[in-house]
């Protein structure tokens, strides 16, 4: 179940019951995407496979304003 990856990790990916959408943990906040958009899981949501890991950046990037992906890309792999 969802509310039980919390204890394993901030940052993840996953599946969840019935091929249902993804799952995806970012700081904390375990989201479910599906064809229909994003939203927050239920913590009562069944997860057959997630991998889930505790975050820890080895690099800080501080960008002013992006104009664009390709520049946000560009200037994340410098």
């Amino acid at each position: 179940m969802v509310c039980e990856l919390a204890r394993h990790g901030d940052f993840g990916i996953g599946t969840f019951g019935d091929f249902n959408g993804e799952l995806v943990i970012v700081d904390d906040t375990t989201y479910h995407v599906a064809r229909d958009g994003v939203k927050m899981a239920l913590a009562e949501a069944p997860v057959p496979f997630a991998v889930v890991t505790r975050f820890v950046p080895g690099k800080r990037i501080v960008l002013a304003t992006i104009a664009s992906i390709d520049l946000a890309t560009t200037n994340a792999l410098c």
